[in-house]
């Protein structure tokens, strides 16, 4: 009887974890996201996958849940494009990084821009850091999340995040093309099939960025999650970045919750960049 509560406990401890996540995120077709989509001028929506960030690498167990669970989502969503025929298209340089050293180098380029944006992000905004070293333990997941947000209030200028972002992109698309790029709209990347062969050069339209902090208290895991996503603003010839952050989710290193954060919000992205629910 004793062992039948403790497996219920935590079958109810899963549930709740999984159904806040998706309560939680749900809200991102009203968010500010919806007037820069509203201006893309081509019919195809193209989203760069960065590799994912873990940034806490003392913890092996969790650093694996993550990377196992974010690669299973990306993988489940592109077939799900596919097999919607969907006019979007998911371009992973790091799965082509091995056999590729164009693709490498991209790869290294995202992967840099992650830690970058990461870094400058939390110098910028120390002081509303989130911290949970204050909070108390709950019993349960305890989720604290904000909207995507404009990282730069001030129009009339690219703050530092946003210079940062244009300037790697330039970087990428000269690997790509060998040659010097030097506007927003001239920037374009590969398309490859399924085996890796280039389709074609195409512009890409965003970047999404995820980074993982995992922790630990009294032997329950946690993680924090910062997301940014890099729009490329065709009709503006400029860049503008975006970024949302996920606090205090307990998910005791289970992928299923990663691929299912993960997942929703890009879901979410995918559903406002193509005007249909996906």
């Amino acid at each position: 009887m004793y062992e039948t509560k403790i497996v219920m406990h935590k079958f109810t401890k899963l549930f709740l974890s999984l159904s806040l996540i998706s309560l939680l995120v749900s809200d991102l077709s009203a968010s500010v996201l919806s007037g820069y989509f509203n201006g893309m001028s081509n019919s195809e929506y193209n989203l760069i996958i960065a590799p994912v960030l873990v940034t806490n690498k003392r913890a092996k167990k969790s650093r694996i849940a993550i990377k196992r669970g974010y690669k299973d989502q990306i993988s489940k969503l592109t077939r799900e494009i596919n097999s919607k025929n969907l006019l979007a298209h998911m371009l992973i340089p790091k799965k082509y990084a091995r056999k590729n050293h164009y693709e490498k180098l991209v790869t290294l380029e995202l992967d840099q821009l992650n830690q970058t944006l990461l870094s400058e992000y939390e110098k910028i905004n120390i002081k509303e850091k989130t911290s949970s070293s204050n909070q108390e333990d709950d019993d349960f997941a305890d989720f604290s999340e904000s909207d995507f947000e404009d990282v730069n209030t001030n129009k009339e200028e690219k703050n530092e995040l946003e210079m940062i972002a244009e300037n790697t992109l330039y970087k990428i698309s000269n690997i790509y093309l060998d040659k010097e790029v030097y506007k927003v709209t001239d920037i374009q990347v590969t398309l490859r099939d399924s085996k890796g062969k280039i389709i074609k050069m195409v512009h890409p339209n965003s970047v999404f960025l995820e980074s993982f902090k995992p922790y630990d208290k009294k032997r329950v895991y946690f993680v924090d999650v910062r997301i940014f996503l890099v729009i490329l603003n065709s009709t503006a010839n400029s860049i503008t970045v975006m970024t949302k952050e996920i606090v205090n989710a307990e998910f005791n290193n289970n992928a299923a919750l990663i691929t299912g954060k993960t997942g929703q919000v890009l879901r979410e992205l995918l559903s406002e960049a193509l005007n249909v629910q996906i």
